[in-house]
């Protein structure tokens, strides 16, 4: 029988099974928030930094805003990047008969992230949370489980695809604001205009 059999069918014996690894969920927890405060501290630049740099916001309103949507971000639509990160890189099934082997590999994974991350925002260098996160993850798990042992598709396939994509339609969607703000607002071609289309860019851009 499974570890995960055993969680599901006798969650009492389950529990002294894993009392032993207690430690590595407590050790992954302070991990984890390291983890987060470092992609905090790195992601706040490339979020706020066009802001900050045009004086639009201050660094302190910046971080007050950051605070407020990265948590509801978070709360509202995390759980799904959370599940392809947690479950569809590294092949988990191969870990039920030695799960604390899984939750060590995330701790390490978790840890990695956040030194790198801690060191990178040290050295003022915007980097990407997700490839070092991702990044992370592969590496502990092609040393437990070999190639074989990560889910190079849909799981990181999928991702590296998205790496790609996503500058390209940010560049789009840029280049197609840009040139709206330039030749609709800086031009107006009747009164009210300009006031008219910020306030439909604005809504655009809180939506």
């Amino acid at each position: 029988m499974s570890a995960t059999e055993v969680v599901n069918i006798m969650p009492d014996v389950a529990a002294q099974v894993l009392a032993p690894f207690t430690w590595i969920f407590a050790v992954a927890l302070f991990a984890t928030m390291w983890q987060s405060a470092a992609m905090g501290a790195n992601d706040i630049g490339n979020l706020f930094g066009t802001s900050v740099g045009s004086r639009v916001l201050t660094v302190r309103m910046a971080c007050i805003l950051a605070s407020v949507f990265i948590t509801l971000g978070a709360m509202a639509l995390g759980g799904q990047v959370t599940k392809i990160v947690g479950k569809g890189i590294v092949s988990w099934t191969d870990f039920q008969e030695i799960p604390s082997l899984y939750m060590l590999g995330m701790f390490t994974s978790a840890l990695s992230a956040g030194m790198f991350l801690s060191l990178a925002t040290w050295l003022s260098v915007p980097v990407s949370t997700t490839h070092a996160v991702v990044g992370a993850t592969i590496g502990f798990g092609l040393v437990e489980l070999g190639a074989s042992g990560i889910q190079w598709w849909p799981g990181v396939g999928k991702i590296v695809i998205s790496w790609v994509v996503s500058p390209l339609l940010a560049g789009v969607f840029a280049s197609a604001f840009y040139l709206t703000a330039k030749y609709w607002i800086c031009n107006p071609g009747a009164n009210g205009a300009p006031r008219q289309a910020c306030c439909s860019i604005g809504f655009i851009g809180i939506a």
